[in-house]
């Protein structure tokens, strides 16, 4: 009858909360309630209940979670202690038997609170200066060169560059799929995700295309604690 179709975050720390957009493909006018479990850094689990009717076929609900006893010490994310929360939002229907209820289309995401900041020159993470020590990559597997999707070589790559010094790298030519997304989240690493926009032609409708490109681009994975800037692109001199 209904289903989840997607699901944006932003996160607050000044707030200590964070804003949920939910996105629902919905052709009956479907009435039902939205489970939303979330799991903190120290591993403790919440659990909330929202009602929800659904009246139109493409419907959507934006509501703040309100994250309480947010710990700066335990639950902030920075580069040496990249503190995760994950959020599981399913929609509750009727079981097979009377009075039963079942959960389903279970979309989760994981996010986390941090601030970044440029004053006179000055990169600022969570309130305090740091350097930034970055190197290019563009997901190319360095056994090979070809695109890499596979999670365990993502991270050999990703793990091996910040071994060797570096806190930051720049998506190069393309930018960095969710799955090196969360594999940087999840080790502390500054990502600068470049738009695909190198090729686009200074003309209307390539500006269109530029602006649909970057506007689904930023909607899908704002939610990365790991991205800090986004690079217009490389060899787009006429577009610029």
């Amino acid at each position: 009858a209904a289903f989840i179709s997607g699901v944006q975050l932003e996160p607050d720390l000044d707030e200590e909360r964070v804003t949920v957009d939910v996105s629902f493909n919905n052709p009956r006018g479907f009435y039902t309630r939205l489970r939303i479990l979330m799991r903190n850094p120290r591993g403790e689990v919440c659990e909330q209940i929202k009602e929800l009717k659904l009246e139109k076929e493409n419907a959507s609900s934006r509501f703040a979670l309100k994250i309480n006893n947010l710990k700066k010490n335990k639950d902030i994310w920075g580069l040496s202690s990249p503190k995760l929360f994950t959020l599981e939002l399913q929609l509750e229907a009727k079981g097979k038997n009377k009075g039963e209820v079942e959960h389903s289309f279970s979309v989760v995401k994981t996010f986390a609170f941090r601030k970044f900041d440029c004053i006179k020159g000055d990169f600022y993470l969570n309130d305090s200066i740091i350097k930034i020590q970055g190197v290019s990559y563009s997901q190319h597997w360095s056994e090979g060169g070809l695109w890499n999707a596979d999670p365990a070589k993502l991270f050999k790559d990703l793990e091996a560059i910040q071994k060797a010094g570096f806190n930051a790298i720049r998506s190069n030519g393309a930018p960095l799929s969710n799955e090196a997304l969360d594999i940087c989240d999840q080790l502390g690493l500054l990502v600068f995700q470049e738009f695909p926009i190198h090729t686009m032609r200074s003309t209307p409708r390539g500006l269109d295309e530029a602006y649909r490109l970057i506007a689904e681009l930023v909607s899908e994975q704002k939610h990365h604690p790991c991205i800090v800037a986004w690079i217009l692109g490389s060899e787009n001199g006429p577009l610029v």
